[in-house]
């Protein structure tokens, strides 16, 4: 008895295979919409807000400088309307003595709880965060110990459509410089303002970066597109100043995905 086999021609089988793309990409999108993308890495000044509950968040954004080009993943989910749990890595290639070679580090875990949420030309959002650096990984990305750190973030919304935020932190880190558990002030003030469209100004000055340790003082500058309501792309510049070991001239450039609830 001879076997039956289904045969299927080639238009019809790239036909399906366009319509399960097809699908694919509208729930892709499904999944990523109907949320607010708002002001967060690869901005170092943090914002007052949560990703929301039952809802996933992807940031990931490529830093380069003379030293350590270096990639970050951090994604985040929201357990309730006023806490967000973010877990993430960092890699790239680093300077070990006179060669270069691969490095990763991880994970971060932080966790932030939103106090008050932002009114719109009313009184500014607060939200408290906690987390850490983890000494996992191998090479020089990798943090020699523990790293804690916490800070508060507050978020002012100025003009109708938020076309102003102002974003401040004020913290407590690890100095990474000195040996044993000695604090080191985390600072940050920074600013989002709304060109036209999608398109938005930033800029912020900050001392120290929880994620970096002690950096010292620098700034950045550069523009952010929100791109609908789940999508946001940025692109900065920034330079360390004031001090000999100021961090060095740096670019980056950051994607965010924000998801719909998942039930």
């Amino acid at each position: 008895m001879r076997r039956l086999v289904a045969v299927v021609p080639a238009r019809a089988w790239n036909s399906a295979r366009r319509r399960v793309a097809l699908a694919g990409m509208v729930g892709l999108l499904a999944l990523f919409s109907d949320r607010n993308a708002g002001a967060i890495r690869p901005f170092i000044t943090d914002d007052a807000r949560v990703v929301g509950k039952h809802t996933l968040q992807l940031e990931t954004w490529v830093q380069v400088d003379r030293a350590v080009p270096q990639h970050w993943v951090l994604p985040a989910f929201g357990p309730t309307d006023w806490m967000e749990l973010t877990i993430g890595a960092v890699h790239g290639v680093a300077d070990q003595g006179m060669a270069s070679a691969y490095s990763i580090a991880g994970p971060v875990l932080q966790t932030k709880v939103l106090v008050l949420p932002a009114k719109e030309n009313g009184p500014p959002g607060l939200a408290f965060v906690a987390g850490a650096l983890t000494p996992g990984g191998v090479g020089a990305l990798r943090p020699v110990d523990v790293t804690p750190f916490v800070y508060m973030a507050a978020t002012e919304a100025l003009l109708p459509g938020e076309q102003v935020l102002i974003h401040a932190n004020l913290g407590v880190t690890r100095n990474t410089l000195l040996a044993g558990w000695h604090p080191s002030l985390t600072a940050g003030l920074g600013t989002q303002i709304r060109a036209f469209g999608g398109l938005h100004g930033v800029a912020e000055v900050f001392w120290n970066d929880a994620y970096a340790g002690n950096t010292g003082a620098a700034s950045q500058a550069g523009a952010r597109y929100i791109l609908g309501d789940h999508v946001q792309i940025d692109a900065t510049m920034g330079s360390g100043f004031g001090r000999d070991t100021a961090r060095p001239t740096w670019f980056s450039a950051g994607l965010r995905l924000v998801g719909s609830p998942l039930w």
